[in-house]
Parts: structure tokens; C-alpha cells; sequence
């Protein structure tokens, strides 16, 4: 309800659509499985990267912000956009550094995942302490 752009409402909606499409045919072929396979977590990533990309643009193409480091909406925006950006060269090699089980096996490569997700905590906890606008 608080997205105003109906062209906006039909991309997340036809999003959605494909998105359940792709699961339901994953589960009628190979079942349902404890851990989703890593086509998953790249499709996951590259919608979240759409969101948000589309935020930034929005949130630029809007009317000036007289203080941009104070918005707390920025500062998770690029949190994702730093995180899943870094992390996806992991899902696209992913059969190099997970098994077909899903096992870790170059913790050196996949640690860029525990510091992207330490960077991205560190953004929200920025956005957390931004300050509230003085309504008059």
C-alpha cells in the first residue's frame, strides 16, 4: 500500500510470480529438500539488488535531501548493495566453493561473506543511530 507506482506493483507482483514458478517446478522435480539449492540464493540476491537499485534511483530522482547521512533508508540501501554485490561472484562459482551437499570448501573465499555481513551490520547500526527529524 505504500508503493504509489502502479508500474512498480505489477514488476514486484509479476517478481513474485516467477519466483514461485521457479520453486514450484524445483519442488515438483527434485522434491522438497532441507537446503535450497545455490541458483536460489543468486536469483534471491539479483531481486533484492533490483530493489534496492531501485530505491537509490528513487530516492535520488526525488526531491533533494538536505541531509542524505541522516536518512536511515540510505544507509541500509547501500548495506545491500555492498553486501549482495560482493557476494554474488560466490553464487555465481558456487560449485567451487560449496559442494553438491552445500559443505563450505574454501573458507578463504567464503569468509568475504562473513565480512560483507559485518559491514552491512555496521550500515544498519549507522541507520539505527541517525537522527530523528525535528517535526514542528
Amino acid at each position: 500500500s505504500i508503493i504509489n507506482n502502479p508500474l512498480l506493483k505489477k514488476i514486484i507482483t509479476s517478481i513474485g510470480l516467477i519466483y514461485l514458478l521457479f520453486f514450484l517446478l524445483y519442488i515438483i522435480d527434485k522434491g522438497i529438500l532441507i537446503d535450497l539449492p545455490i541458483q536460489f540464493y543468486f536469483l534471491q540476491s539479483l531481486i533484492i539488488l533490483f530493489f534496492a537499485v531501485f530505491h537509490l534511483i528513487d530516492l535520488f530522482s526525488d526531491k533533494p535531501r538536505l541531509d542524505l547521512l541522516n536518512e536511515p533508508s540510505f544507509w541500509i540501501t547501500i548495506g545491500v548493495l555492498l553486501y549482495f554485490i560482493c557476494v554474488i561472484p560466490m553464487y555465481v562459482g558456487g560449485k567451487l566453493i560449496f559442494g553438491e551437499n552445500g559443505v563450505v570448501y574454501e573458507m578463504g573465499v567464503y569468509s568475504i561473506n562473513y565480512i560483507c555481513y559485518s559491514i552491512f551490520f555496521l550500515l544498519i547500526t549507522r541507520a539505527f543511530l541517525c537522527k530523528a527529524p525535528v517535526k514542528p
